[in-house]
């Protein structure tokens, strides 16, 4: 499986890199826990699914829309997905036109929306950043105390292609 992700400028990674250890330090579940070196706060535009490595192809695919950045980035407010008593714990982020027609951009040269999760389709993405998966929904209420209000005004300043099979990163350039 494969994504297409946006990273944050430093601001925008430092904030969301201070909720994750707000929720570390409250003993709730936290993105910020997987130490991996390339576990970065990020807004995914697109996934791939399947077992066949592309991380660079899919890069080489994508070449050229990553010049569209840095643009701004509004993370306001907290959404919560997923059912059953365990959810993620995810930053809103507030879409323009611009950032919709980069998202189906991405979408179309990966194959369009029959390549990727239904839930990155064009029409059905919902872009966010993750503070956190498995929260209890019985511990939710400190989650929200622990994050408190969202309003960021960051960037997003570069474009990667994580390939989980490969487990490799690979900078769009």
């Amino acid at each position: 499986m494969r994504s297409v992700e946006l990273l944050l400028d430093a601001d925008g990674d430092a904030a969301v890199r201070r909720a994750w250890a707000a929720l570390m330090a409250a003993d709730l579940p936290s993105a910020g826990r997987h130490s991996g070196a390339t576990n970065a706060p990020h807004i995914t535009l697109a996934v791939c699914p399947g077992e066949a490595a592309g991380g660079v192809a899919d890069a080489a695919r994508l070449a050229g829309l990553a010049a569209t950045l840095p643009r701004p980035v509004e993370l306001s407010g907290l959404v919560l997905f997923g059912g059953g008593d365990r959810r993620v714990l995810a930053c809103h982020v507030v879409v323009d036109e611009a950032m919709l027609r980069l998202q189906r951009d991405v979408v179309a040269r990966l194959g369009g929306a029959g390549g990727v999760l239904a839930q990155t389709a064009p029409g059905a993405w919902t872009p966010h950043v993750t503070l956190a998966r498995r929260m209890p929904l019985a511990r939710l209420e400190t989650a929200l105390e622990v994050c408190g209000p969202v309003d960021l005004r960051v960037e997003a300043v570069a474009m990667r292609v994580w390939d989980s099979v490969a487990k490799r990163v690979t900078v769009v350039a």
